[in-house]
């Protein structure tokens, strides 16, 4: 590794030999404003200096040893994901941490789940990058769920009284084929029924009927949604 740094250090010293010291006062460039000459006091100074073009040497050179280990990589990657090896590996993670989770299911990278055993979810759902769950008061998620991304649904809370120290617990129950938009947060005691919709930004205090759409703060009906018939 060593050697390899050795030779990008000269390889890079033997470049730099080729571009002479630049004086920012003669040259020509184009400023923000589609101008030939910039007018701006010491705008050639900040974007053309001999620490920026150092930079962008270095950005070159990485760039033609880097390309090509980012293209392997996403081909390994791609062929791993297309036999399913990273979601099999995941999804047999938190099945040996999680109380309970359903035939293919999916729990995205990023998400953090606290006391994971009071956590069970059904099968066919999905939970999106960084979401957050804390399962002590115990959450139940059905079937054909979907948790889009950062998403907070919490079993466990604080009063609204002092002393604020004091936990209140509540078993969050997300019933079969629920959306839950991006952004959105269930606070604990909630029980967001089958089929409803959960707008993104939502903070959900109370349960939710079947097949309704809420959303704002705290969520609200916005209006009924058509039930899905097998």
């Amino acid at each position: 590794m060593q050697s390899v740094i050795a030779e990008l250090e000269i390889f890079y010293l033997a470049i730099k030999s080729y571009f002479p010291p630049i004086n920012p006062h003669k040259v020509h460039m184009k400023n923000l404003y589609g101008s030939k000459h910039s007018s701006i006091p010491g705008a050639r100074e900040k974007f053309i200096s001999g620490h920026h073009w150092n930079q962008e040497l270095i950005a070159r050179i990485a760039y033609l040893f880097l390309k090509p280990l980012v293209h392997l990589f996403d081909a390994l990657w791609s062929i791993l994901r297309l036999r399913g090896f990273a979601y099999g590996l995941r999804r047999a993670f938190w099945r040996s941490r999680l109380g309970a989770l359903g035939k293919f299911s999916n729990i995205s990278a990023g998400v953090k789940i606290k006391n994971p055993r009071g956590l069970r979810i059904g099968s066919s759902s999905c939970i999106g990058f960084g979401s957050f769950l804390n399962a002590g008061g115990g959450i139940e998620i059905g079937n054909y769920v979907l948790i889009a991304d950062t998403v907070s649904i919490n079993s466990l809370g604080h009063p609204a009284t002092p002393p604020y120290q004091r936990v209140t617990s509540g078993r969050v129950i997300i019933n079969d084929m629920v959306w839950l938009g991006a952004h959105s947060v269930i606070i604990e005691g909630v029980e967001i029924g089958q089929g409803a919709i959960v707008a993104a930004g939502a903070v959900v205090t109370k349960s939710v009927p079947p097949w309704t759409l809420v959303g704002g703060v705290p969520a609200k009906k916005i209006r009924d949604i058509v039930p899905f018939v097998e």
